[in-house]
């Protein structure tokens, strides 16, 4: 068995490239899924997207929004980020009414 060493200054790019991975892994194109790095709003930017591909009735297809991950580093402030992210989900609008938020640890 191998320690693990936390890298001193590892970056929010190491952290995106591992996670973008995983979600591209767990959400796939072949399922209607994409994963969207750095998906700018009208008011504020998310780090990663990922959008689910829907087809309505006569054959037209539109995304939305399934997933919104943020970035935060370890000692930010965690009731702050469940506000925001709350918040953000809650003036998410799509079909389906539903939409999921996540927070990495960088």
């Amino acid at each position: 068995m191998g320690a693990i060493d936390r890298h001193p200054e590892p970056g929010e790019t190491l952290f995106q490239r591992a996670i973008t991975g995983i979600l591209r892994f767990l959400f796939k194109n072949d399922d209607g899924y994409d994963v969207d790095k750095e998906d700018n709003r009208e008011r504020s930017v998310q780090d990663l997207t990922v959008l689910k591909e829907e087809c309505r009735a006569g054959s037209s297809t539109y995304e939305y929004d399934f997933l919104i991950v943020e970035y935060k580093e370890a000692s930010h402030n965690w009731d702050t980020t469940l506000e925001h992210l709350t918040l953000r989900c809650e003036n998410t609008k799509n079909q389906s009414g539903q939409v999921y938020g996540m927070a990495q640890v960088a």
